[in-house]
């Protein structure tokens, strides 16, 4: 039986951005809040990488900061993986820990977030952004269900095998999410668009997730202004 502590457990397998795997109850309760999102305030911005290290958790950051600075949105962003990069960001940027949520910059962090959380969270805030680390196959539906879906591909050598070995289900989005990459070669990502009809951009370099400079801003506004309302797109389970 699953336990109801937390209605979710963590699938804790391998580094950096592996993805919260979330128990069929808990599933169920998140694809409601997903489902009822065009009847609330919130925009969901759903960020995942296809591997370990392909800069998801730093887009995030630097998507959340332009939305609050640039936009000026009241924003949250919620962690929905098991990295527990965010305890250790608090630490960093505030010196204190455990703080529910904590705020750097005028965006509230939500670590180690949960459904319920999400439900109280669309009503409070105008965009949340959802870091779901690596996205795995099964747990697509939720990413699938934000308003605004932004999957980061790694176009390093060493990493293009487990790219390409995911291209049926990557690419189930391709008329709505928004591919991008922030490392490996240009040949790389030419040659995967040529081939694979995955369609990458580069995301412009910055090395600080929280200083958006010109070029910055103005790619980042692309995608948020092809925002499309939430009700055209939320299938159920």
């Amino acid at each position: 039986d699953c336990p109801e502590k937390e209605g979710r457990q963590q699938e804790r397998e391998g580094a950096e951005g592996s993805l919260v795997c979330l128990k069929t109850k808990e599933k169920k309760k998140m694809n409601r809040y997903f489902s009822n999102a065009g009847e609330r305030q919130g925009v969901t911005v759903g960020v995942a990488g296809t591997a370990t290290g392909s800069g998801s958790t730093h887009f995030a950051l630097l998507f959340a900061n332009y939305l609050s600075a640039v936009e000026q949105k009241r924003t949250a962003l919620l962690e929905w993986n098991a990295t527990g990069a965010f305890r250790k960001l608090e630490r960093i940027c505030t010196g204190d820990e455990g703080k529910r949520p904590f705020s750097v910059l005028d965006v509230d962090y939500y670590p180690d977030s949960t459904g319920e959380e999400l439900g109280i969270c669309l009503s409070r805030y105008e965009v949340l952004v959802l870091d779901f680390g690596v996205l795995r196959e099964e747990c697509t539906i939720q990413f699938h269900q934000c308003g605004i879906v932004c999957l980061l591909g790694s176009f390093s050598e060493w990493k293009l095998e487990e790219l390409i070995s995911s291209e049926s289900w990557i690419l189930q989005g391709r008329k709505r999410w928004h591919y991008l990459m922030t490392f490996g070669s240009e040949e790389a990502r030419k040659e995967a668009v040529r081939r694979y009809r995955m369609p990458f951009r580069r995301v412009p370099f910055v090395p600080d997730a929280f200083s958006i400079n010109r070029e910055t801003a103005l790619f980042l506004e692309e995608i948020w202004r092809d925002k499309r309302e939430k009700s055209q797109f939320c299938p159920r389970n």
